[in-house]
This record gives structure tokens, C-alpha cells and sequence, in this order.
């Protein structure tokens, strides 16, 4: 979600003007609950879920990391709005990282109601690894100045490619900024980035535009967005799971429901999810609501990335899929 100012007599003013007067002055401060409010208005009266929009990403300036009732502030606003945490996903940048106390905090109670979030610019300020051990971020957004670099400098090159090897390597996604071109695109899906934003794509368009766009990729019309597949995935998971583990895996099966929720999104679940353990097998069954134009065996591959995610993080166990299997039923035009 981006903010854009335009004045009658100035015309466009950009962020990177009007932001740090924003931030020095304390307007800020109403600018972003103004953006939050916003985009939690649209999730609403949009059912975005039906476009297959999973979660709008917002920015958190330094000031409001630093305020003390954060956190209380933006759950009153998703409350108001009836917007489930997994819909969204804050953007804290390397500077307001380092002003880590409060927003340490902030980001606790948050994270642990189900909001996720991501470290933007990375790259572009301290690139100080110790914000990636401490906070629980799920995205590094990559700074665009590095990518630009990185095509003009040998040694700049050396650095984007390690730097998207160790992100990957800490089982975090990326997103590489300012991706304008198609040798960007090729570079960057050679290194198996997760997500690409920049021109090449689209400039920043107004929400009117970008709910058109969607309407575009998943193929279908306004009418019709309440027609939906359901799909019930059974994933069976197999670690080698001692007894005294199997029984640690059972004790846990409510909580690992509830992180299973969390990172799926409850507006996307039909029935919910089931965890069962049986031996040495846990078994997740989960039926999901997805949208026309969707790839199932996509979607179920993302669906297991999160089941193996949410087990090893409440159990601390090394876990693999061994088996999927995947019922689907068409839902249109059925009452």
C-alpha cells in the first residue's frame, strides 16, 4: 500500500520529500493510521480473499515503531474493520529496526495475534544481520540500489548473490525491488528470488486500476466472485519421530492448528484444519477456499510449505512430506 501526494499548486510531491517532513513535524504519526485505516476499509468492503489477494503489505515509519501503544492503535482499527491479522503484513525498514526496544515489543504482541512482517530496504541502511535473527520477519524485501549496482559492479554482483543466498538460506522469502527490466528478471529467477516488484511489472496504481488488474490475472468477472474451489488436502508428514516425540507432536496438535490458521488465514479456510498423530505419522488435513485461475498443485505446494513451517516451529523437529493427496470440488453454482 503505497501514499502519494499531489498538490493543486505543486503538483506531485514525492515520498521522499514529503515522508521525513512528515516524521520531523509528527504528522506522521496521523498519515500512517490514515494509511492503515485505509487499506483495512478496502480489504472490507473489497473481499480482496475472492480475488485471491492474501494480505496487503503497509509501511511503519520509525515514529510510529517508537510509540508505546502501537500495537493497541492498529488491532482497535482491524477490529473496527473486521480484518483477520493474516491479512496484513507491516513493512519496517532497517531504521526503524534499530530503534529496537519498543518496536521489539510491538512487533511481539502483533506477530503473536497473527500479523506477519517484513524487513524493507534491506540493504540500503545498517545491513545488520542481527535484525533477521531477532525479530520474526517471514519477507526481506531487497533494496533497489543494490540490484541497480549489482549490473554496473563486479563486486556489487558478489554481494546481491550471497546476499539472496544466505536470506534463503535462513528460510526467509525475498522480494527484490526495482525490478525494471528483463535481464533483472532472469538474473533474479535464476536465484530462485520469490517475488519480483518494480516497473517492469507496473508502476503504483490507484486501488480502482489494481482491483481491475486482478480481475485480469485470475480470470474472472465481478459477478462471480463468489465462485470458489474447494480444495481438501490430506498431507501426511513423516519425520522418524521417536516415541517420546510422537507423544511431544500430539500434546501440540492444538497449537500447531493454531499456527496452521494463523499462516493460512482463517477467510481462507472452508473447514478448517486437522492434525492427527498416529506411530510415527502426523497427519494435516486442510480445506481451503481458492479462487478461478489458481493452479492447484500450486496451491497445495505453498499449503505444504506452510504445515511444514508451523510444525517445526512449534515442535522444533526437522520434518519432510512424504505424501499429498489432493480432493477437489467445484463449488459453482452450488448453493
Amino acid at each position: 500500500a503505497l501514499i502519494r501526494l499531489k498538490d493543486q499548486s505543486m503538483g506531485y510531491i514525492s515520498p521522499e520529500e514529503f515522508i521525513p517532513i512528515a516524521e520531523k513535524s509528527g504528522m506522521i504519526m496521523q498519515i500512517g493510521e490514515f494509511v492503515f485505516e485505509t487499506v483495512c476499509r478496502f480489504i472490507q468492503e473489497k473481499q480482496l480473499t475472492d480475488y485471491g489477494l492474501q494480505y496487503i503489505e503497509i509501511n511503519l515509519s520509525v515514529v510510529q515503531c517508537m510509540q508505546e501503544n502501537l500495537a493497541e492503535r492498529l488491532t482497535e482499527i482491524m477490529k473496527k474493520y473486521h480484518v483477520a491479522p493474516a491479512q496484513i503484513n507491516l513493512e519496517i525498514t532497517e531504521t526503524a529496526a534499530a530503534h529496537s526496544d519498543m518496536l521489539e515489543n510491538n512487533i511481539k504482541i502483533l506477530h503473536k495475534q497473527g500479523i506477519e512482517f517484513s524487513l524493507d530496504d534491506y540493504g540500503s541502511g545498517y545491513s545488520n544481520t542481527d535484525y533477521l535473527f531477532r525479530f520474526p520477519f517471514r519477507i526481506v524485501k531487497i533494496d533497489k540500489t543494490i540490484l541497480w549496482e549489482a549490473f554496473k559492479n563486479e563486486k556489487a554482483m558478489i554481494a546481491l548473490r550471497n546476499t539472496i543466498r544466505m536470506i534463503k538460506e535462513l528460510g526467509l522469502e525475498i522480494v527484490v525491488e526495482g525490478v525494471e527490466n528483463q535481464e533483472y528478471v532472469d538474473y533474479l529467477t535464476e536465484q530462485h528470488c520469490d517475488y519480483l516488484q518494480g516497473y517492469f511489472y507496473s508502476k503504483p496504481i490507484p486501488d480502482r486500476d489494481f482491483l481491475e488488474l486482478l480481475r485480469k490475472v485470475v480470470k474472472i468477472k465481478e459477478d462471480n466472485l463468489g465462485e470458489v474451489h474447494v480444495a481438501d488436502e490430506v498431507v501426511a508428514i513423516i519425520a522418524g519421530l521417536a516415541a517420546t516425540e510422537v507423544e511431544g507432536v500430539a500434546s501440540m496438535a492444538g497449537n500447531i492448528t493454531n499456527e496452521l490458521v494463523s499462516k493460512l488465514g482463517m477467510k481462507n479456510l472452508s473447514k478448517g484444519v486437522k492434525v492427527e498423530v498416529a506411530e510415527k505419522t502426523v497427519s494435516v488435513e486442510v480445506a481451503l477456499n481458492i479462487s478461478y485461475g489458481y493452479s492447484i498443485p500450486e496451491v497445495s505446494e505453498k499449503v505444504q510449505e506452510k504445515v511444514k513451517s508451523a510444525i517445526e516451529t512449534m515442535t522444533g523437529l526437522s520434518v519432510a512430506i512424504v505424501n499429498v493427496r489432493i480432493a477437489t470440488v467445484d463449488m459453482k453454482n452450488t448453493k
